[in-house]
């Protein structure tokens, strides 16, 4: 089991959509000082004065709607906590104030405070979360995609199973799939994978966004079609079709102003001077979570990592952060591809020199925990890589008893054939099921997986398929480049199993 939660996954995938806005506020600078004389009039300024014309006096609604945003800053202060007894009293005393945009800013602020996440096992936390998307959608609230999607990052965030609530949303939902933005789509998707075992709506109304996604996809930029992939491989589903498609969208030519590199592969070259290398990174890792293999864009990404690193003068672009470069490297693990020799120690050079600059210790740690269980698959089994690979051991657990009922029962069966093992061992970000010590030195990891949690399910039919996860494809690399052996116990398989201790006796190797 990985010790990186799905919150880190948010972070990264949030951190890359606002790099995305960012981007485009600046492309529209030229408008900014209009806008920003628009914007001090709705703050009650007065604006510049006009030959001949009176200041214009801000609407009473305005004002209305002015003071809960300023409210609403106030119980979310920036940089600290915040207490969720004030908010269900805010929601309380202004129930008839608030309105979509207005409750969709709360909906986003929750959904904004990782920190504050831990807290999850509150029932004021849980209580009030729920009262403000009930509140969201009722029926006098008339919201738009912009808020549907605040509403949907919340259930990925807090992991609301409220049936009423997620049918609700899903009905709204539905009317507007049509006109949805990239981030609209990006965290609906990544709420309904999130959700998709607590309402049956669900399902098929994200096999619906799907292909409302696929309609449109060539009207949105190259990076949010790679965002939405990232946010549907988060609740471990996939459509393996989309993902291809996704992958030849990224790979065609496409006009811009910007200069082409120096490659030799023309075909993809102009359209991936549009990406920055982190998305590119961020595309093959969601990629390769949902075993869509893409030896084509792969090759091309790393064509454009070499002139980055290998050929002084050709690119024209900024290095990937340790982030990007650790997601191509994890991508190629999982994917099965051989990286150049000389990329791989440059990129690993490079990710440790990022990660010695990185002050803040949570960024470090998410940074750590991506790249080096890659560095360790690829085979870069330097002393420095192992010794940050154990660092990610946040704690040493103390041996205990199985978490879920396959566990208890793999467990039992191997006691009663005499077979020692150790339960939850850490090692580095990881902890291992079952850790056993066998005859002629052989050191196993035996896993006991759930079907729902480790088999990817494929959005248009909502079955499972029989592959597994990315994540436990780069995992298993990772184990048996530390010399372990690794078996997976399925459930499914475990359950139709007649006679169990044969059943992992033969897993296992032993007469």
């Amino acid at each position: 089991m990985v010790m990186r939660s799905s919150q880190d996954d948010r972070e990264d995938f949030e951190n890359s959509w606002q790099r995305t806005r960012d981007r485009k506020r600046e492309s529209r600078a030229c408008s900014g000082s209009r806008r920003d004389r628009g914007n001090s009039e709705l703050e009650g300024e007065q604006p510049l004065k006009k030959i001949g014309l009176p200041p214009r006096p801000v609407p009473a609604v305005h004002r209305g709607h002015l003071e809960i945003d300023r409210k609403i800053r106030q119980l979310f202060p920036e940089g600290s906590g915040f207490s969720a007894a004030d908010v269900g009293r805010f929601l309380e005393a202004n129930s008839f104030a608030l309105n979509a945009v207005s409750l969709a800013n709360v909906l986003t602020r929750l959904a904004e405070r990782p920190g504050d996440r831990a807290q999850l096992q509150d029932t004021v936390l849980a209580d009030v979360t729920e009262r403000a998307l009930l509140m969201f959608l009722a029926d006098e609230i008339k919201a738009g995609p912009r808020e549907i999607s605040s509403a949907w990052r919340v259930v990925a965030s807090f992991g609301v199973t409220n049936r009423e609530i997620l049918a609700s949303l899903a009905e709204k939902s539905t009317r507007l799939l049509g006109v949805f933005g990239p981030l609209d789509f990006g965290f609906t998707a990544m709420g309904l994978a999130a959700s998709r075992g607590g309402e049956q709506s669900v399902p098929p109304l994200l096999a619906r966004a799907c292909q409302a996604f696929r309609s449109r996809m060539r009207d949105f930029e190259p990076e949010a079609a790679a965002l939405f992939l990232k946010a549907l491989s988060q609740g471990d589903c996939t459509d393996q079709q989309l993902a291809i498609e996704v992958a030849a969208y990224m790979l065609e030519p496409r006009e811009t102003g910007l200069p082409r590199g120096a490659g030799d592969n023309g075909r993809v070259q102009l359209q991936l001077d549009t990406l920055s290398l982190d998305s590119m990174g961020t595309l093959l890792r969601s990629l390769a979570i949902v075993q869509a293999r893409s030896i084509e864009i792969l090759d091309a990404v790393t064509e454009r990592l070499e002139e980055a690193f290998l050929r002084t003068g050709s690119c024209g672009k900024a290095l990937p952060r340790a982030k990007g470069a650790g997601d191509y490297l994890w991508a190629a693990v999982a994917m099965g591809y051989d990286v150049p020799p000389a990329l791989k120690e440059e990129l690993s050079c490079h990710i440790h020199s990022e990660l010695d600059q990185c002050k803040e210790a949570r960024q470090r740690e998410i940074l750590s925990s991506v790249a080096m269980p890659a560095l360790l698959a690829v085979g870069m089994n330097s002393p420095r890589v192992e010794r940050s690979f154990r660092q990610l051991e946040k704690v040493r657990f103390e041996q205990k008893s199985p978490s879920s009922s396959l566990e208890l029962a793999i467990g039992t069966t191997l006691g009663s054939l005499g077979v020692a093992f150790e339960l939850e061992h850490p090692v580095g970000p990881y902890r291992l099921d079952f850790l056993l010590k066998l005859p002629g030195g052989r050191i196993v990891n035996l896993e006991a997986d759930g079907d729902a949690h480790h088999l990817l399910r494929d959005v248009s039919s909502n079955k499972l398929l029989a592959a597994y996860r990315g994540q436990d494809v780069v995992r298993d690399r990772v184990m048996e480049s530390l010399g372990m052996e690794v078996v997976r116990v399925l459930a499914s398989e475990w359950n139709a199993a007649p006679d169990k201790a044969k059943y992992i006796m033969a897993r296992l190797g032993l007469p």
